[in-house]
Formats: C-alpha cells, sequence, structure tokens
C-alpha cells in the first residue's frame, strides 16, 4: 500500500508541474527560449544569412502566425532561400497590410513581384516603398534602378509575346 500512495502522490506531482511549466517550444534548435531565438533569427537576418533565420523565423511564425514583422522576414528569407519565389507572395502580402509592418516590406514585396514577372505590381510596391521609407532608403536601395528594370522587362515580354503571336500567325499560313 505504501508504494501505491507513493506512485499516485508521484504521478499527481508529475502532471501538476508539467500543466505550470510550459515545454520549451523552441529549445529544438538549441538555443533554449523563446528571446534567444528572437535574437538570433534578427542577427541572421541582417547579416543577410537567409537560410539560417528561415528556420528560426518559421518557429517564431508558427507561433505567431499574424505578427506582421515575423511574416515580413519570414517571407524575404523564403523570397532569397528557396528556389519558389511565388511562395513568398503571400507572407510579404500579408505583412505589407498591417500599419505595423517594417517599412522595407514593399521593397522586398516589389522584388517578389519583380522575380515573378509581375513587373506592374513590383513598380506599384517599388513606389510605395519610396513614398513609405524616404528618399534615402530609396537610393540606398537603388529603387529607382529596380523601377527601370521593371519597365525594360515588361517591354521585353511584350516583345516575345509578339514574335510569338507572329510565329503562330506565319505557321497558320
Amino acid at each position: 500500500m505504501d508504494m501505491r500512495l507513493w506512485l499516485v502522490r508521484l504521478v499527481w506531482v508529475v502532471c501538476t508541474i508539467c500543466s505550470i511549466v510550459p515545454a520549451p517550444a523552441f529549445a529544438q534548435n538549441g538555443l533554449g527560449s523563446e528571446e534567444e531565438v528572437k535574437k538570433a533569427a534578427a542577427t541572421l537576418f541582417d547579416e543577410g544569412d537567409y537560410t539560417k533565420a528561415y528556420k528560426l523565423y518559421s518557429q517564431l511564425l508558427a507561433t505567431y502566425p499574424k505578427d506582421p514583422n515575423y511574416n515580413y522576414r519570414f517571407g524575404v528569407c523564403k523570397l532569397f532561400s528557396q528556389a519558389d519565389k511565388d511562395e513568398a507572395l503571400t507572407f510579404l502580402e500579408k505583412a505589407s497590410k498591417d500599419p505595423g509592418a517594417e517599412k522595407d516590406v514593399f521593397f522586398y514585396l516589389g522584388r517578389a513581384y519583380h522575380l515573378n514577372y509581375r513587373f506592374d505590381d513590383a513598380i506599384r510596391a517599388y513606389e510605395r516603398f519610396k513614398k513609405e521609407a524616404g528618399a534615402k532608403n530609396a537610393e540606398r536601395l537603388k529603387v529607382d534602378s529596380h523601377i527601370a528594370s521593371c519597365r525594360t522587362g515588361k517591354k521585353l515580354l511584350k516583345s516575345i509575346t509578339d514574335i510569338t503571336r507572329g510565329k503562330q500567325k506565319k505557321m497558320l499560313y
């Protein structure tokens, strides 16, 4: 009987402790606390190590799916570390709709549109970035050059379409 009572008390203590002390959700990455993950993710992002930052922002976004800056940073990480550039748009578009998002979101949203051949959308996002972030930041990121590149891309796509249509007409005759 003493053994059973001891076992019941032990189970009760373990259950009580487990219900009070949360399991470390961020311990999987070896960093320990959520604050360490946030700090490491921000450092990696600022250094441009998007592949490593991607994993950390993925964890943070799983916990805080509506956070505009985690969506923004995760979108940037996807843009520069994943082959499918289209996937970044979901996160960048979501972040861009929140007034609390970092202003650079419009630049990277423009880059994502640009890399997905959505040149009109890219130009609008770049222009919004210029308006929101100011001339100094626009110059730092060479926004006018990206806008010019989008305009050239639009012309090239139109030329390719015209050539394709011309070939099709010739083939039909």
